[in-house]
């Protein structure tokens, strides 16, 4: 698993409770080795700030794809996810992606420009 890219973009609301603005955009790459990886359960979620705010997603935003349902053996998919963060809160972001109950919930942390 590896966070592929990490970008600040200016999203466009499309969904209801959706809101334009400064929003960080990430590509998850997750890459299945021996045998295929069940993704149906995967989820990825972003905080910020000091107090690690949740971030809002846009779901529905045109640049938002959830990773697929499994990735096959020795292949890699990629799901793309954006969130609303204002653009004075970026000095740290954690973005957390979670497989499965069964595995560990992996943290990237760092700083968006």
């Amino acid at each position: 698993m590896s966070i592929s890219s990490l970008d600040a973009v200016d999203a466009v609301a499309a969904g209801p409770g959706e809101v334009s603005g400064p929003a960080i955009q990430v590509e998850v790459s997750v890459t299945a080795r021996e045998q295929e990886v069940d993704l149906a359960a995967a989820s990825v979620e972003l905080t910020y700030g000091d107090d690690q705010t949740p971030a809002v997603a846009f779901a529905t935003a045109e640049q938002a794809q959830d990773l697929p349902a499994k990735v096959d053996a020795g292949k890699t998919v990629k799901g793309t996810y954006v969130f609303a963060v204002p653009t004075d809160s970026r000095d740290r972001v954690d973005v957390r992606v979670t497989v499965s109950t069964a595995d560990p919930v992996v943290v990237f942390r760092g700083a968006v420009e």
